[in-house]
């Protein structure tokens, strides 16, 4: 079993939403993780996580995201945290253009977001809770480990070096490194390649909606943690299992119920 954490950084609570500011917080909302089918074998083979968006607070995602936008003279617009999140790229940018119309500068609205989120990810940020003890009972366990965030790779690696939790993955991907954003499964399907795991055998950890979308369409084993919003009959068609915290990702994982 791998564990992919892709919203990486919003579960382990260093993004979750801020990925307001879109995706390069994204998605962070905490980690996304993905791991193997439910066996016992399966554990033992990778754990990957996906997202730091996981990591920050909906409230704090939504506040950056209008600093961000009034820097522009622009209103924040309801919902367009929601949207962009786990988003990257061309599909970041369409989103924006949705909210804010066809002739808006959205490479500029997506640049002023990531300024406010390279700012506001260089101040300590708390972690979800349970993350610590999930991340501890994985590496007793020798599962392998993965970040899949939307997020620029320097915000990864920052995130992970300012909470000393780099040592507990094997891999870490990006969003630059990826030409299709979530609901695309090629973010996950890079971090599964990089731990040298199968989809099916990894566990994919998820706060949103397109982060669920993507580790189904990959046909990885994916457990939403609502954060932003709460799970709606698509999601529930979609994921394999729901859990309200990673303190219970934890205990499901040491049943083997997933």
């Amino acid at each position: 079993m791998a564990i992919v954490a892709m919203k990486h950084l919003r579960l382990l609570g260093m993004e979750s939403e801020r990925e307001a500011l879109l995706r390069a917080m994204q998605e962070m909302g905490c980690i996304e993780i993905s791991g193997a089918d439910g066996a016992e074998d399966a554990l033992q083979e990778g754990f990957a996580r996906p997202d730091d968006k996981a990591l920050l607070s909906a409230q704090e995602s939504a506040r950056s995201c209008r600093a961000a936008l009034a820097a522009l003279g622009l209103p924040y617009k309801e919902g367009l945290a929601e949207a962009e999140r786990g988003t990257a790229g061309e599909t970041s940018r369409n989103i924006v253009r949705s909210f804010y119309g066809e002739d808006c500068d959205a490479n500029a609205i997506i640049d002023s977001l990531h300024r406010v989120a390279d700012k506001e990810f260089q101040k300590p940020v708390p972690k979800k809770p349970g993350l610590d003890e999930l991340l501890a009972w994985l590496d007793e366990q020798h599962i392998p480990m993965a970040v899949a965030s939307s997020s620029r790779m320097h915000i990864i690696q920052r995130n992970l070096d300012n909470w000393g939790l780099t040592h507990y993955f094997k891999a870490l991907a990006s969003g630059q490194q990826v030409t299709h954003s979530k609901p695309d499964p090629e973010i996950f399907l890079l971090a599964a390649q990089q731990l040298g795991v199968e989809p099916a055998r990894c566990l994919v950890l998820e706060d949103s909606y397109n982060g669920v979308r993507a580790g189904a369409a990959g046909g990885f084993v994916t457990v939403m943690v609502p954060d932003l919003l709460p799970a709606d009959d698509e999601m529930r068609s979609l994921y394999t299992a729901e859990c309200k915290s990673l303190t219970e990702v934890l205990e499901r994982l040491k049943t083997n119920e997933f």
